[in-house]
């Protein structure tokens, strides 16, 4: 988790640093841009502290429906916050479960699409391009989850079949020793009886 944690704060911070020095960004747009991406931080650090987990899913929603807000907001300010994507989408399957995390992925996708119309100032008719790329977006990212998912819940089977198979291992070898002194036993009861005969 802390490897997600660290990409996303030096993605947020490497592209807000590449916003604020753009020469084309206005000083207006600076401040607003400095103070959304703090709280873009602010909200991720106040959520992780929660503890989230998916056992949480109205947390988790809570959480991404504000994440995805002061996207908006970012990308709306500056293009370069569209890399916020590459670590936005993991905290979608991150938090929620599969069932959740399709359909609110393709929410996502759905704002990804309508924050690019808006960028582009054309209608959604003559942004084919917008279109076409979320739906590859969603289609692979939701097979790429669903096949994540099963490699996940394979590793967890076989984690809990070595366990079974250790613990029966070490069953075996204690009721191995446990016939080695019995018949260690027999073996010397043998003996004396056959002195004492």
């Amino acid at each position: 988790g802390w490897i997600w944690d660290a990409a996303f704060y030096a993605l947020l911070a490497l592209t807000a640093a590449l916003a604020l020095l753009d020469p084309e960004t206005s000083d207006g747009d600076r401040w607003l841009l400095a103070g959304t991406a703090a709280l873009t931080a602010a909200w991720h650090f106040a959520f992780r502290r929660a503890g989230m987990t998916e056992d949480r899913p109205r947390t988790a929603m809570a959480y991404l429906a504000g994440l995805l807000a002061l996207w908006f907001v970012l990308a709306g300010i500056h293009p370069a916050f569209f890399s916020l994507l590459l670590v936005l989408y993991p905290q979608v399957f991150r938090h929620l479960r599969l069932s959740l995390a399709i359909p609110t992925s393709v929410a996502v996708t759905v704002a990804v699409v309508w924050r690019q119309v808006l960028a582009s100032g054309r209608p959604l008719a003559e942004n084919p391009g917008a279109i076409v790329g979320g739906l590859i977006s969603v289609t692979f990212g939701s097979l790429f989850a669903i096949w994540v998912t099963r490699i996940i819940e394979q590793s967890y089977e076989r984690r809990q079949l070595i366990e079974q198979l250790e613990a029966t291992r070490s069953e075996l070898a204690a009721a191995e020793r446990d016939g080695g002194r019995l018949a260690e036993r027999q073996r010397l009861a043998r003996d004396i009886h056959d002195t004492l005969a």
